[in-house]
């Protein structure tokens, strides 16, 4: 199971994964499947504004990892 924020899959949460967020957000990137799931960090079934702040708040360490969650 890929890990939640993980949207390019490297095994890392990093500002890569938060353009890729934003670029899906602004309809400048179509998601793949496989990058769906870690792109919905709180798990609601939607990718939005909610799953791009919490990946921005763990790059800055404002909030623990996903997984623990």
């Amino acid at each position: 199971m890929p890990r939640l924020g993980d949207i390019n899959a490297n095994d890392t949460v990093e500002i890569l994964d938060l353009i890729l967020a934003n670029k899906s957000l602004l309809g400048d990137l179509t998601l793949t499947e496989a990058q769906k799931y870690p792109a919905d960090v709180d798990q609601n079934g939607a990718i939005d504004t909610t799953d791009s702040l919490m990946i921005l708040k763990e790059i800055v360490k404002l909030t623990q990892e996903f997984d623990a969650l």
